[in-house]
């Protein structure tokens, strides 16, 4: 739906803009360079944020993770307009449009 879909995009670009390579925090961003790190690395990471720690995370990774992010936001704006090519009422399609183009950075 719409609202699902514009909230994820949201949610990523809000992760994006807050992401800081030395805090360890729940974002998409500490989720994808997670999921790319050795067992090992992994270990690391997740004996760091129970301690609160700070991580110095390799500057390729950070690269990655902000490559796959974008690609997940842009996926999901996709997603969102093509719900609103979807809608007959053009009042409803003209103002949810403008919030998305809001969201975006498109106004």
């Amino acid at each position: 739906t719409f609202s699902k879909a514009l909230g994820v995009v949201y949610q990523i670009k809000d992760d994006i803009a807050d992401f800081n390579p030395v805090k360890i925090e729940p974002s998409l961003l500490n989720a994808i360079i997670y999921e790319s790190s050795t067992k090992y690395e992994q270990q690391i990471i997740l004996t760091n944020w129970k301690k609160n720690k700070s991580s110095i995370y390799d500057t390729q990774l950070i690269n990655k993770a902000e490559s796959k992010a974008e690609k997940l936001l842009d996926f999901y704006i996709q997603e969102t307009w093509k719900v609103l090519n979807k809608l007959e009422n053009q009042d409803l399609k003209i103002f949810l449009s403008a919030a998305l183009g809001k969201i975006i950075g498109q106004v």
